[in-house]
């Protein structure tokens, strides 16, 4: 008991110490301690209240967080927005385009299983 004692005194006057160097160079900063403890203004993200975040980047944060709410990765790419809403084919994929994408599929997810379709037209 009296080893652990000890230990925590000296964990005080190290965490005391420490406090000192703080101290002075918020001093020689001419900073405010309190005003610096109070914080700046702080959002909270709509998708997961855990994050609180700056106004001014809450808008592109809660469109990462949701994807990734989503089960979605920073790296992960996306099919491009139609260019005509009216065309009958809304997004234009080449050879190359549709085997890399099932290529990162499968090999992204070992539950994907790559499978070869054959359609016959009339």
């Amino acid at each position: 008991m009296e080893t652990r004692l000890h230990e925590l005194s000296q964990i005080h006057r190290y965490i005391e110490g420490l406090d000192k160097e703080v101290t002075m160079v918020l001093q020689n900063l001419q900073w405010d301690r309190k005003r610096l403890l109070e914080g700046w203004p702080m959002s909270i993200c709509s998708y997961n209240h855990n994050h609180r975040l700056p106004p001014d980047k809450k808008k592109s944060h809660e469109k990462e967080c949701f994807l990734k709410s989503q089960g979605y990765m920073k790296d992960d790419q996306f099919l491009p927005d139609p260019l005509d809403a009216n065309a009958n084919t809304l997004v234009k994929l080449n050879t190359d385009n549709i085997n890399s994408i099932i290529n990162y599929a499968s090999s992204a997810d070992h539950l994907f299983k790559k499978v070869v379709i054959v359609f016959f037209w009339n």
